[in-house]
């Protein structure tokens, strides 16, 4: 799940980020995080593509002029996925409801808990709306598998087990060649012949190893460490 922020106070957005990846690893929540300091780099890297973040954390007081107007602009280039305003003003409550704003938090006076049951609100619902499955069987067993849940496919011979949520894991047969064609899009990177994993689980890598967010150790190629380089440099602006 992508998040953004946009705040002028980048040691205020940088504790944010951190609180919110803290609560994502806490419930199991793949998240990716970008921050913006001004409207205008917001609404640049956006232009060709209004559905980049799926949920953005707004401050409504910006050196350029305020999260509302950026919120409207937002709206106008077809940006339909959820917006949280966070700031330390009440004073644009009423006008969030003009961009049909998810929530409108005050960084000072909203309790921490309070802000964890919005997130969390907000992604159930996203979890809800949408779902991607992939559908593997063996030996007549059929299971139905979030995407989202999958934190790994690993290959022995042509057995190919999945592991995912926690603890779960399913054999099945194929080819790691066949599941990287059906959802590499969803942001699975073959990182070794025999491994093919979910970019949002990775925590740490080596040359050498993966380590994913729930102390996994997993084996690494050159062409690997190369794509998930790639893709950690993408994470922040």
């Amino acid at each position: 799940m992508k998040v953004a922020i946009c705040d002028h106070d980048n040691q205020a957005a940088g504790k944010y980020r951190k609180w919110l990846e803290e609560i994502a690893e806490e419930h199991d929540v793949p998240i990716q995080v970008t921050i913006y300091q001004k409207e205008s780099a917001l609404l640049f890297d956006w232009e060709d593509e209004p559905k980049r973040a799926d949920l953005l954390y707004m401050e409504t007081s910006m050196p350029e002029g305020n999260g509302i107007d950026t919120a409207k602009k937002l709206r106008k280039a077809g940006y339909k996925n959820e917006i949280i305003f966070y700031t330390n003003s009440d004073k644009y409550v009423f006008e969030a409801f003009d961009v049909n704003a998810f929530h409108y938090i005050l960084k000072d006076r909203t309790e921490k808990e309070k802000s964890e049951e919005i997130f969390l609100k907000f992604y159930n619902r996203y979890k809800e709306m949408g779902k991607e499955y992939i559908s593997v069987n063996c030996a007549g067993e059929n299971r139905n598998i979030d995407i989202e849940d999958i934190k790994y496919f690993k290959v022995d011979l042509r057995v190919i087990t999945v592991y995912y949520k926690k603890s779960d894991s399913f054999e099945f047969y194929s080819t790691l060649g066949k599941i990287e064609n059906m959802i590499g899009a969803y942001g699975f990177i073959k990182i070794h012949r025999s491994v093919l994993v979910n970019v949002a689980y990775v925590k740490t890598f080596t040359s050498s190893e993966v380590t994913l967010k729930d102390g996994t150790e997993l084996p690494v190629s050159r062409q690997g460490v190369k794509q998930l380089r790639e893709v950690f440099a993408n994470r922040t602006v």
